[in-house]
């Protein structure tokens, strides 16, 4: 990324080169990517793997691609650090609630490398605290879903420079 992108965090492009932009980004098959690629899932295949909750993999992945600890991404996803760990010595699956969340996280995580264009950037822009989300993190604002968009509303803005 340009020092003038990083310094304004500012990327203006087209619906075709976002998506020429965004495919050499995910090149490897680590449990971020395979989220991210959820979102080209149907609604109902979606919908199905959510109630049927996502593998603890899934989790574990998250938390190596983010470079965070257990606890940062429990505490994000408003999820126990007993809950999770007792998920993983089980190896039980995700509740429905929290993979609505898991997924949530991956598709702002996705949206923050585009933007972005730089991962490393973006997973250090998810943990810092923003002025624009109340002085809280973006990947806090995970939990709920009104949260999820406001940070990817904020996205929005700096993808296409509005700061309003």
């Amino acid at each position: 990324m340009s020092e003038k992108k990083k310094k304004y965090n500012l990327k203006v492009a087209s619906k075709e080169d976002h998506c020429a932009e965004v495919a050499p980004l995910y090149h490897t098959s680590t449990p971020l990517n395979m989220l991210m690629k959820m979102g080209g899932w149907d609604t109902h295949t979606r919908i199905e793997n959510i109630r049927n909750g996502m593998e603890f993999f899934f989790f574990e992945g998250i938390k190596t691609d983010l470079n965070t600890t257990t606890k940062e991404l429990a505490d994000s996803l408003k999820i126990s650090v007993k809950t999770i760990d007792r998920r993983k010595s089980k190896k039980e699956h995700l509740s429905s609630i929290e993979s609505e969340k898991l997924l949530r996280l991956s598709q702002i995580a996705n949206k923050a490398i585009a933007v972005f264009e730089d991962a490393e950037y973006a997973k250090k822009w998810l943990k810092e605290k923003n002025l624009h989300l109340n002085n809280n993190t973006p990947l806090s604002m995970c939990d709920t879903e009104p949260g999820g968009n406001e940070v990817t509303e904020l996205l929005g803005r700096i993808e296409y420079g509005v700061f309003a």
